[in-house]
């Protein structure tokens, strides 16, 4: 995998705004197993589009920490974690999602500790330019309940 790096300056897969990534933000040191909420079997592209470049949720924008987070893709570490955090969501949102697998190389990006409601496992992980996850996940457990 290729890291593009330009005037000495990382480079990420969406335009970051400078306070991004956020600070404490590292490479991890070793592969890291994580798993994300994909809408399709088989992961594709529209399954990793962060949600703060969806025009409808420009709110995210007022703040500079929970835009910069509204850029990075959200992972969990622990799958029990995904699976009950899909279980407890909207019949509609769950019905249509899957927990899919992927791994966070030393090479993918820079990831932050962001616990929230969605599990204390979560991450939020900013992956460098030339990354494409949907090519690294997998549909694993937690398969949606379907239509």
């Amino acid at each position: 995998m290729m890291i593009l790096l330009l005037e000495e300056t990382e480079k990420y897969y969406v335009e970051l705004p400078k306070f991004c990534p956020l600070e404490g933000a590292h490479c991890v040191n070793e592969n890291l197993t994580v798993y994300r909420f994909v809408a399709h079997d088989i992961p594709s592209e529209n399954d990793f589009r962060p949600v703060g470049l969806n025009p409808q949720k420009s709110y995210f924008k007022k703040k500079p920490e929970t835009y910069c987070k509204s850029l990075a893709l959200s992972v969990l570490t622990d799958l029990k974690e995904a699976e009950t955090a899909l279980s407890g969501m909207s019949e509609r949102f769950a019905a249509s999602r899957f927990v899919a697998e992927g791994v966070i190389t030393p090479t993918c990006g820079r990831i932050k500790s962001t616990p929230g409601p969605i599990g204390e496992s979560h991450i939020s992980w900013w992956p460098y330019l030339g990354v494409v996850p949907s090519l690294s996940f997998k549909v694993t457990g937690g398969v949606s309940r379907g239509f």
